[in-house]
């Protein structure tokens, strides 16, 4: 990555004046700088940012001045205004140009408000930290644009900040259980569900060290000479996040809210008697006034049962001076939609804006859809035909659309998707080196996804899987399982375990084992311990919250001989050659923190998230953990 001063000798004063535009480090050197050299080539067509096509081929500039009329390059493009603009270059060259000004005019006015910056002289030695602006559009839960709410964001290049320009960078974020569970009581109870927003949340926080950025691009200072001082946690600053939630953790202790010490971003309000009893009463079935609150940077959900309350709670914000922006009744949070039937009481997550969006990058909507997400390994599948897996690709380079690919499937299996934790897991061990059987594999996902765009995770405390069972998740238990050698070249197995809470699916996961179990028995204990890690947090997390757990908590389990061998102190000649590390479950079910129960393999629908299974199976899986098509 090159400096823009470092370069500027090379040029003379009017491509200066260019790269001052662009502005600071330029993270789109290829696409912009070799511009200013007077030659634009792109080594790979990925490299184009999505919201940019040409009209005309590349080609070589090396005899093409730059003019009054703009780049000669970008002059050949036509622009996706469905898509933000990708940098700053590319946005003062759109057709809808004015509108990013007007958003990049609003944010500045607020980072003044603020006292962001300070335009002083560059200290002696003293390095800098690049600045860029990032776009985004708003979007209606229905997936359309907001007119009017383009977002333009200054943010800090951090990666150029040095040791001394930075202290902690770590800052919390909820736990998908910690998310779940306030879906879930909502449902149950049929508690009010809000959504706030904090306005650029980081600069409410100052920063402690002292840091020096560059001049803003498209507005300079009268004097090119200076620099500007940060005196708040811009984005991007790598303790930013830190700043902001140190700052706001204060702000909710002072009013009365408690953080969860399971999930430092997990809030929990509790009031015996009124807050403020001339704006908030007390409900009138005698119960406390009560509030959750999860938080992801600056989004947060509000789950409480008093209107009165979370708008006394939006107050004290204000007063505290965060300006927090009440975004109303849920119908959308961190990208999914939220649906509710406060009659029955059930609630619905989806993530179909995000599925369609990818089905449309791939080209792939619509599509011939298939029944499950894979059939069989990536290792067989049948080779694909020539220009069948490049033709839809977004990205050129083989590894680079299919690391895209997988992540994607990685995100949607760790939110509202866990029906693909499996197919996530197993493409995932091939990123580093896809072939295109590998690809194939991963586009028959799509396929999947397709006939499934309108699924959604259902949050029904009424949800029944078998009389042998309900009467465990209708308190709190928790599915494991595993798949014994199931990968062909390793020889490792897989776990996974399936938790609910309230009849409610709260937390997943998927993974290969670490060592290799020489028996299905041994594979099948080792699933045991990775799921009690995970249950004895979660068991925790409920009993900070004040809800009643079930002491011992069921641990639902199809493999007897496992069962015996967890639940013996002794230590049979099969079992003392595993590690002590994975004995701890042991002393849980002896001492009563954990209980096993035994329960038919047809039912344990942990078996989901270890193996790829036949449609029937797979299927009825997906409907006891909640997965159905849309209301």
């Amino acid at each position: 990555m090159a400096m823009v001063e470092e370069i500027e000798d090379d040029y003379d004063a009017e491509h200066r004046a260019r790269a001052e535009l662009v502005g600071g480090y330029c993270v789109e050197f290829k696409a912009y700088m070799d511009v200013l050299g007077h030659k634009r080539i792109f080594d790979e067509p990925g490299e184009v940012p999505a919201s940019v096509s040409f009209v005309g081929s590349y080609r070589d500039l090396e005899d093409l001045l730059f003019e009054d009329d703009g780049d000669p390059v970008l002059a050949m493009a036509t622009y996706d205004l469905s898509k933000p603009p990708s940098s700053f270059a590319e946005a003062m060259r759109r057709p809808d140009k004015e509108v990013w000004v007007s958003a990049m005019q609003r944010e500045l006015a607020k980072l003044k408000e603020r006292g962001t910056f300070e335009a002083v002289e560059r200290p002696a030695g003293q390095s800098l930290v690049g600045v860029r602006w990032v776009y985004d559009y708003k979007y209606n839960p229905d997936g359309s644009i907001i007119v009017g709410m383009e977002k333009a964001r200054l943010v800090a290049q951090g990666f150029s900040q040095r040791p001394e320009e930075y202290g902690q960078t770590h800052a919390p974020v909820t736990t998908k259980e910690s998310l779940n569970t306030t879906y879930t009581i909502t449902a149950a109870y049929d508690h009010e569900l809000f959504v706030f927003d904090i306005k650029q949340a980081f600069t409410h926080s100052r920063v402690r060290e002292k840091i020096y950025c560059r001049q803003v691009p498209g507005f300079p200072e009268e004097n090119p000479k200076l620099v500007l001082r940060l005196r708040v946690a811009l984005y991007g600053l790598k303790q930013a996040a830190f700043e902001w939630y140190c700052l706001f953790l204060k702000v909710l202790l002072s009013i009365g809210m408690r953080r969860s010490e399971l999930d430092h971003a997990f809030f929990i309000g509790v009031w015996r008697d009124s807050p403020d009893p001339e704006t908030v009463s007390m409900p009138s079935d005698g119960s406390p006034l009560r509030l959750l609150v999860p938080i992801h940077v600056d989004d947060g959900l509000a789950s409480t049962n008093s209107a009165e309350l979370y708008l006394w709670f939006i107050r004290r914000l204000k007063e505290s001076g965060i300006e927090v922006v009440d975004l109303g009744v849920a119908s959308m949070y961190l990208a999914a939609r939220i649906h509710r039937d406060r009659g029955n009481r059930r609630l619905w997550i989806s993530q179909s804006p995000f599925i369609t969006n990818l089905l449309e990058e791939w080209k792939m909507f619509p599509c011939n859809s298939v029944k499950v997400p894979l059939e069989t390994m990536p290792a067989d599948m049948p080779e694909s035909k020539p220009g069948v897996l490049t033709d839809h690709m977004p990205f050129q380079d083989l590894t680079k659309a299919y690391q895209s690919l997988t992540g994607s499937y990685q995100y949607l299996a760790s939110t509202y998707r866990p029906e693909l934790s499996v197919t996530a897991m197993v493409l995932g061990h091939h990123a580093a080196n896809p072939q295109p059987k590998h690809m194939s594999a991963a586009k028959h996902v799509l396929r999947y996804l397709y006939g499934t765009r309108n699924y959604v995770l259902m949050f029904d405390p009424k949800n029944k899987i078998d009389d042998s069972v309900d009467s465990h998740i209708r308190a709190a238990a928790a599915f494991m399982d595993t798949d014994w050698a199931s990968d062909a070249t390793t020889r490792l197995s897989v776990s996974g375990y399936a938790i609910y809470f309230m009849g409610c699916l709260v937390g997943w996961s998927s993974k290969r084992q670490r060592v290799i179990a020489l028996s299905s028995t041994e594979a099948e204990y080792y699933a045991i311990v990775h799921a009690a890690k995970r249950v004895l947090w979660y068991r925790l997390l409920l009993m900070i919250c004040g809800i009643p757990v079930p002491s011992p908590f069921p641990m639902l389990i199809d493999n007897k001989s496992a069962i015996s061998q967890a639940s013996s102190p002794a230590i049979s000649s099969r079992s003392k050659h595993i590690h002590i590390k994975y004995l701890f479950t042991k002393n849980h079910f002896i001492d009563g923190t954990l209980a096993p129960h035994w329960v038919p393999s047809s039912l344990n629908v942990a078996d989901l998230f270890t193996k790829l299974l036949p449609f029937t199976l797979f299927k009825k899986h997906c409907i006891s953990l909640g997965i159905v098509p849309s209301p």
